[in-house]
């Protein structure tokens, strides 16, 4: 009897690490750019960071060595601007970032290969990554994701837009009054909790609803499940 064993490779990854620093004195906007890299955010803090992990990957050194330094990164300001960036060379390398500011900005996030994750923000956003993480996110929302995960602080007039191809989990406040629509997939699941609907409409795929006086309007777009619960 033969017996066929895999190949084992040893995979080398190289990294380097920075962080950069932004005066946030006057700071109202930022906007953030990567090529392949996950990025985080978090609020709370009155100046902007920047931490970046760098890395580039190979079957040998001399080559994860190379791919790493074809990472390039930036922090910049202009006006009331900030602008983080980071680019790679090969599809085997990438530059994390994770940034530390101010709780209200205006921000736009494009993630052309990676995850977001963010944390205390306020304002309104524009978001596009693989998969999106928010947790105390308030304000107008616009988000293109693979897959979105999201516990949200919206005010009265917010508009929140979620357009996904996976999964989409939603959590709201009950204080609020919600005009609700859905469009998902017929055949996967659809749990929206109770919010105190005065007025519903179905369909396999469809929800529509109105609680309260509508303050904050929410459209899903999704071709896969979603889940809408209260806190």
């Amino acid at each position: 009897m033969l017996s066929l064993l895999p190949l084992l490779f040893a995979c080398t990854v190289n990294e380097s690490t920075d962080a950069l620093f932004l005066d946030g004195v006057g700071l109202n906007a930022v906007n953030v750019d990567v090529q392949a890299g996950d990025v985080s955010y978090r609020g709370g803090y009155s100046d902007l960071e920047m931490q970046v992990r760098s890395w580039g990957a190979s079957t040998d050194e001399a080559t994860a060595d190379s791919r790493e330094d074809g990472n390039s990164w930036g922090l910049d300001r202009q006006g009331d601007t900030a602008q983080a960036w980071a680019r790679s060379l090969s599809w085997n390398a990438g530059t994390d970032l994770t940034l530390l500011g101010p709780t209200g900005l205006v921000s736009d996030w494009l993630l052309q290969n990676g995850d977001l994750e963010i944390r205390e923000l306020s304002g309104d956003h524009y978001m596009e990554a693989d998969s999106v993480l928010l947790f105390n996110v308030s304000g107008n929302l616009e988000v293109l994701a693979g897959d979105v995960e999201a516990s949200l602080a919206p005010g009265a007039g917010d508009v929140i837009h979620i357009i996904s191809e996976g999964p989409v989990d939603l959590e709201l406040p009950w204080s609020r009054g919600y005009d609700l629509t859905v469009w998902g997939d017929p055949e996967a699941e659809m749990v929206i909790e109770e919010f105190g609907f005065g007025r519903v409409a179905t369909s396999p795929g469809y929800f529509a609803g109105v609680s309260g006086d509508g303050e904050v309007r929410v459209i899903i777009e999704t071709n896969s499940s979603v889940t809408i619960r209260a806190f």
